[in-house]
């Protein structure tokens, strides 16, 4: 499943698959994030888009199930 990641080079995923499998397996979507997936939901509600958004709260978790 790991290689559907690409290439992780930060220092807090070295080394931790295992970790990272275990955290996958409790998402609908069974991947990380990219960075502009998080990004683009910051961007919308900077923009005119959200302006009479009010209170909302954005899980940006890949579906996560606990």
């Amino acid at each position: 499943m790991l290689s559907n990641l690409g290439a992780i080079n930060t220092p807090m995923m070295a080394g931790n698959d295992d970790q990272i499998e275990v955290e996958l397996a409790h998402q609908i979507k069974r991947r990380m994030a990219e960075p502009v997936e998080v990004a683009r939901v910051f961007a919308f509600l900077l923009s005119d888009d959200a302006s009479f958004i009010t209170g909302a709260v954005y899980s940006i978790d890949g579906g996560l199930v606990c």
